[in-house]
């Protein structure tokens, strides 16, 4: 008789797994744990938890992750000296996607305090958190929309940094890194925090400082300022604009401005609510860097930044309302020259212009007599000149 080994119990298991039966994988290694009582020669590996762990991660069962988290548990109390990072680094993973879960980002975090927990218990190296896992956590945090996630992924960021400055263990594997500090100025921004925005452009000031900031840093911080209540936040915009342009032109190379960069400027500019003083001047920014985009060497002009400058002629009051109109014309008849007419385009003139204005310019494509607007849905209603570099209409 051949007896079974725990290569041949690994097998079934993992046959279970990737077949997405987890509950039967699971109890062979329930089973198997069970044996290893009685027979100490035959036991499950580390090899034995991670496939069903994993199995668990992959699964779209609401409840995955916390049987994830069981399995964990199974393998830490069986192997209490465990050394393996990645089952953890994957359950935080499948945590910090799951937006449906409003304790998700925090179940992802306590998993990452227990790594830190057990890599300061015992100082083993490959328990060092990944990289990945504290990154992961960070976005869970931003993605979450709860009270506080700003602070929380400073909180988790703090964490990263204490690590990094530990003398007690060896930390070679990890450095610092831009990606765990975007994360963080991502989280910030989409916090709504009190400050979120002055608090993101201290931490690019530290990456500008130790010349590490990249496109995304710049631009984290600019969606933050877009997005606070402060007044003025639409020069705070253009003013880490015009950094981001003389730290690029000083040599730093990962910090080349993009589209989608004048574009967050063109939105804060767009949202800016003061009064009619701190209007006009947004009105004044959003258009000088719509101009600038023109003029770039780094990047085309996209449909984006023609479509929310258009959203902002709409949205913010001026005394003349003739230029206003003059500026959504020319914009509009820029945008039709390159071909760039997109739905978002599009949807932006329907609300931003005048009944006037906009039956000047669709008023053969709009069936009817009447003077209200009628909105123009599909793309192939427009000709096929305006809309020729538009992916969409190509599809």
């Amino acid at each position: 008789n051949i007896e079974p080994n725990t290569r041949a119990y690994n097998a079934v298991i993992e046959s279970h797994a990737r077949s997405q039966d987890v509950e039967e994988a699971e109890a062979i290694l329930d089973h198997l744990i069970l044996v290893s009582t009685e027979d100490f020669s035959l036991s499950p590996d580390e090899f034995s938890f991670r496939s069903v762990i994993a199995a668990w991660t992959r699964s779209r069962r609401r409840d995955a992750g916390r049987r994830a988290v069981a399995v964990l548990d199974k393998y830490l109390n069986f192997v209490p000296d465990a050394k393996a990072s990645k089952p953890f680094a994957s359950i935080i993973e499948w945590f910090s996607k799951r937006r449906d879960q409003p304790d998700s980002a925090m179940m992802a975090e306590t998993l990452l305090d227990r790594m830190l927990a057990l890599y300061e218990q015992n100082g083993h190296h490959p328990m060092v958190p990944l990289l990945y896992a504290c990154i992961n956590v960070i976005n869970a945090h931003a993605a979450s929309r709860q009270q506080n996630s700003g602070k929380s992924g400073e909180r988790v960021y703090s964490k990263y940094s204490k690590m990094l400055s530990s003398q007690k263990h060896d930390v070679s594997r990890l450095r610092q890194n831009v990606i765990v500090s975007n994360a963080v100025i991502s989280a910030l921004a989409s916090s709504g925090e009190r400050n979120a925005s002055e608090r993101a452009e201290s931490i690019l000031n530290e990456l500008v400082a130790s010349r590490t900031a990249n496109a995304d840093s710049y631009q984290g911080v600019i969606i933050a300022w877009a997005k606070s209540r402060r007044s003025g936040k639409a020069q705070h915009a253009y003013r880490i604009l015009h950094r981001m342009i003389d730290d690029f032109q000083g040599g730093n190379r990962n910090c080349r401005p993009t589209a989608q960069v004048y574009t967050a400027v063109i939105n804060a500019a767009a949202f800016s609510n003061g009064d009619r003083k701190e209007e006009r001047e947004a009105f004044e920014i959003a258009t000088n860097t719509l101009n600038e985009l023109y003029n770039c060497t780094y990047c085309d002009t996209n449909s984006a930044a023609m479509g929310t400058f258009i959203k902002a002629c709409g949205r913010l009051e001026i005394p003349t309302d003739i230029l206003l109109e003059n500026s959504i014309e020319e914009t509009f008849r820029e945008a039709c020259r390159l071909g760039i007419v997109d739905h978002f385009v599009l949807t932006q003139m329907y609300w931003s212009c005048s009944d006037g204005l906009y039956k000047k310019l669709f008023g053969e494509l709009i069936p009817g007599d009447g003077p209200e607007k009628v909105k123009i849905d599909t793309l192939v209603s427009i000709p096929e000149e305006w809309r020729r570099n538009v992916r969409e209409a190509k599809a």
